[in-house]
């Protein structure tokens, strides 16, 4: 079962992997050609990368020849007996001598691994988030929560901007939310953790972080 996790693990994360490195590569291309929105939409590659890569392969049957098995391909009981018994005493040795790492599967040691760093990871996106949820109002303007986004405003909102300036911050605010990218936001940050041996993800969220303001100022 671990092994199988695993290969999971493995298979997403490289999947993610080629998906980001692709969108590095062409997000600033796409940003001068097409507009911040589409280089912003290029992330969805990611995730759609990442399901396709569990898609089932197409396979095809193919009827095979039977052939006729020649003279010198086979070999007689007697033979076989021979070989068995004299390797007999090499094979009972190397047993006696791997039998105390018989039973150790690595695949165990590597998912204890992962799953440390999963906690680990989760731990401190969680005291980040509630450093932030103490003062919110020192730290806004800012989008909030995942299920109900919504608008914080510094307390001196009022004083600190002009009422175009606050217009402006408001309109750009309320973009964030009608994007979905709190949503968005949240996904990434859960991908992160997931992927927390991987250093494209840490570049990718950064990445992802700068073209979501670009897309919001352009809308």
């Amino acid at each position: 079962m671990s092994a199988e996790i695993l290969s999971i693990l493995v298979r997403a994360s490289l999947a993610a992997s080629a998906a980001i490195i692709v969108v590095l590569l062409l997000r600033k291309p796409a940003r001068q050609a097409f507009g911040a929105q589409i280089a912003y939409a290029l992330w969805l590659l990611v995730p759609i990368a990442t399901f396709a890569a569990f898609l089932p392969a197409r396979t095809e049957l193919v009827a095979a020849p039977l052939m006729a098995s020649s003279n010198s391909d086979t070999e007689t009981s007697s033979d076989r007996s021979v070989d068995i018994s004299a390797e007999s005493g090499t094979y009972g040795a190397a047993q006696i001598t791997q039998g105390d790492w018989a039973g150790f599967d690595p695949s165990i040691l590597l998912l204890y691994l992962w799953l440390t760093g999963v906690t680990v990871s989760m731990l401190l996106l969680l005291r980040g988030q509630t450093r932030f949820m103490r003062n919110p109002e020192a730290a806004g303007p800012a989008v909030i929560g995942v299920a109900r986004p919504r608008m914080i405003l510094p307390a001196d909102f009022d004083h600190r901007y002009t009422p175009a300036e606050r217009a402006l911050v408001i309109a750009h605010e309320r973009a964030h939310i009608e994007a979905f990218d709190a949503q968005i936001n949240a996904a990434a940050a859960l991908s992160l953790c997931l992927n927390w041996f991987n250093p494209l993800f840490y570049t990718a969220r950064r990445a992802l972080r700068v073209d979501q303001e670009l897309a919001c100022d352009a809308r």
